[in-house]
């Protein structure tokens, strides 16, 4: 809004002697403040001198279209544009009706005005440029692109009284015009909007793409901004800042003309500053004059450092330099410098003022871009055009705008794996932290600060819209494609600082992940790999064990036979492939042919029904008669296992089958009671 007031103010009072010094109101964060600096006008761009001309300047600006009383759809228009003074046109904006895809844009260019003569011969016009236009950098509602002057072949050079038709066209449907109304008629070939540069007159509209041979719309106006360059006067493009430096000066000093004598005091001592010497060469900056009015008179002055009474003076220091130089950045500087000569200015000789004004305040920021380019080193140009848009955001969106902001440098680039999109897809994006200082006047920083970190946290979407966008104005970043690069494609931006963290991520767009997640996810599906490598492991090493250990039973049992053998003892019983509990206590070999008992004929063997008198029917390993289970002792254990094939996990094990664990110890035998028979 600032910016359409300084269109408006800018366009009628350029003819006075500080045509860009403009005092207005603005509303910032729902409440009216008083500007008291120089505004610098964002329609300016840029304001360099042109040193084989002296007294020149070379400015940046554009010329903006009325708003509409009411608008209508086209496909293209064509219309011309006269020039007052030698210019260069550099690149158009315009309105457009709401579209999803890419606006393909072409822009033709014939001399003179018989544009409609022309429209339907395509070798009468020159192409100057065909591209994909980009959101414009004051596009809020997103309906306003940009035909950015790097695309465009060359800048169209206009000489005064010159006259020139543009034919612009987007091939679909979605162009903004003004239709002629009731309430504002339009005439093709009038004057429709125009500068103290160039005027633009109504045009006609163009429904169907290309150069049509049937009838078009005419009295149609182009919804849009035009920018261009011009060679002016230094001095038309001065504006000034004025600042208030309060100061003390002891009783014993007072000057007689404190006018001359402040004036000449702030002078040289301004002119030992670095920056002050480099903007009087790049800026025109100069201080021009000085107002000492006396504020109070003291006696005693010792909480200021003065010894004895003293008399406190309101200093305005009044200074005059280009517009693209800020006002309140030149207002830092003068205080700066005050404070770092230990709060003192020499005047008189000897004599000296004590600045007793507001303090220098500064924060250390982290600026955290996510999305720019992989491996991206900031050079520079890059670093000042992050300070700019910086600046100009909080100059919109904080209560308390700083004074100025400062990209020192970069801390590191890094790459970042990112869920994103709707299929949350890993994604590797660049990363750039730059270290930046914002710095400020006033008594109470945390004051000062808090208004501009809210703003970062609240207004994170309108601060990434400002860095991709701002790189598109003329004369801003756009000269080198390598370098607005950078910011294009930016997915949000981070500002921590020593003091507090700023997180913006809440307010980014819902395609943006939350790292939090991603992190948590990456641990949980690493540690899932090594819990089964882990397991592999184990199992592998626990079969080759097996193995081994089963090796060395075979191995053992072997050599206690060989033993029993050369001995002439009894073999030890076979405890790998499963002898009976009564066999093994009577010595008997496992039967080849059968579940168990002495080697055979391979015949199953009846065990007998014998009564109390038969030997058969005695159980050697229980004292229990007939085919009664006994019943065991509380704690015995389960009964042995019998020397079937597979009914026991000791006795009974086939090559190949899981290793042998340590035979069970059997329980002991009771004392057989005598026998009658016997």
């Amino acid at each position: 809004r600032a910016s359409l007031i300084d269109t408006i103010a800018l366009r009628y009072l350029h003819c006075q002697s500080n045509p860009y010094y403009i005092t207005f109101k603005k509303k910032r964060g729902g409440r009216e403040m008083e500007g008291q600096h120089v505004s610098v006008s964002r329609e300016l761009g840029s304001v360099e001198p042109v040193l084989s001309s002296p007294g020149n300047c070379q400015v940046t600006t554009k010329v903006q279209a009325p708003a509409p009383f009411s608008t209508t759809i086209a496909t293209g228009t064509m219309f011309s544009v006269t020039a007052k003074q030698n210019i260069e046109i550099l690149s158009f904006e315009f309105a457009h009706f709401p579209f999803t895809a890419d606006l393909e844009v072409e822009i033709y260019v014939i001399n003179g005005k018989d544009y409609v003569a022309n429209r339907n011969t395509p070798s009468a016009w020159t192409k100057l440029s065909q591209t994909t236009s980009v959101d414009s950098p004051d596009a809020g509602d997103d309906d306003i692109n940009i035909a950015p002057r790097a695309d465009m072949t060359q800048a169209v050079v206009m000489n005064a009284a010159e006259s020139k038709s543009f034919y612009f066209t987007l091939r679909s449907q979605h162009l903004k015009l003004e239709p002629s109304s009731t309430g504002k008629p339009l005439a093709t070939g009038q004057v429709y909007f125009s500068d103290n540069f160039l005027s633009t007159d109504v045009g006609i509209g163009v429904r169907v793409g290309g150069f049509p041979n049937t009838p078009d719309d005419s009295n149609r106006g182009f919804q849009g901004r035009i920018h261009y360059r011009v060679i002016q006067s230094c001095s038309e493009l001065l504006g000034q800042t004025q600042s208030v430096v309060k100061a003390v000066v002891p009783s014993s000093a007072v000057p007689q003309s404190a006018d001359a004598v402040f004036l000449t005091a702030f002078t040289d001592h301004l002119n030992t500053r670095v920056d002050w010497k480099r903007w009087t060469e790049t800026e025109g900056l100069r201080l021009n004059a000085v107002s000492a009015t006396v504020a109070d008179t003291k006696t005693d002055c010792s909480e200021h450092g003065v010894t004895g009474g003293c008399t406190v003076y309101d200093s305005k220091l009044t200074m005059v330099h280009y517009a693209s130089l800020a006002g309140k950045e030149v207002e830092l500087e003068v205080i700066r410098s005050i404070v770092e000569s230990n709060n003192t200015v020499t005047f008189s000789g000897t004599s000296t003022m004590t600045y007793i004004g507001p303090r220098v305040l500064s924060r250390y920021y982290r600026l955290q871009l996510v999305g720019t380019p992989k491996g991206a080193i900031l050079n520079p140009i890059q670093r000042d055009y992050i300070a700019t848009v910086t600046m100009d955001f909080l100059s919109s969106f904080s209560e308390t705008v700083p004074n100025t902001v400062e990209v020192i440098s970069q801390d590191f680039s890094r790459r970042m794996i990112e869920l994103r999109g709707s299929g949350r897809q890993l994604q590797d994006v660049g990363v750039v932290t730059a270290e930046a200082y914002i710095y400020g006047l006033g008594d109470d920083p945390q004051a000062f600060y808090e208004p501009i970190e809210s703003a970062f946290k609240t207004n994170e979407a309108e601060y990434r819209t400002h860095l991709q966008r701002e790189q598109y104005r003329p004369s801003a970043i756009n000269d080198g494609d390598d370098f607005g690069a950078a910011f294009k494609d930016v997915l949000r931006i981070s500002v921590n600082t020593n003091e507090t963290v700023v997180d913006t991520a809440t307010a980014s767009s819902g395609d943006d992940t939350d790292s939090t997640a991603v992190v948590i996810w990456s641990l949980l599906i690493a540690a899932s790999v090594i819990f089964l490598i882990y397991r592999c492991v184990k199992d592998f090493l626990m079969e080759q064990d097996g193995h081994r250990i089963k090796k060395e039973s075979v191995s053992e049992h072997r050599r206690k036979q060989a033993e029993a053998e050369e001995g002439g003892q009894q073999k030890p019983t076979n405890y790998l492939y499963g002898a009976r509990d009564g066999d093994k206590a009577n010595g008997k070999k496992k039967n080849p042919n059968g579940k168990g008992g002495p080697p055979g004929n391979g015949k199953k063997k009846k065990r007998p029904q014998g009564g109390p008198n038969s030997k058969q029917s005695i159980n050697s390993d229980s004292g229990h008669s007939g085919g009664q289970r006994p019943n065991r002792p509380p704690g015995a254990g389960p009964p042995p296992n019998r020397g079937r094939p597979g009914s026991g996990p000791q006795q009974n094990r086939r090559p190949g089958a899981s290793p042998p664990q340590k035979p069970r110890k059997k329980p002991v035998k009771k004392k057989r009671p005598p026998n009658n028979a016997e």
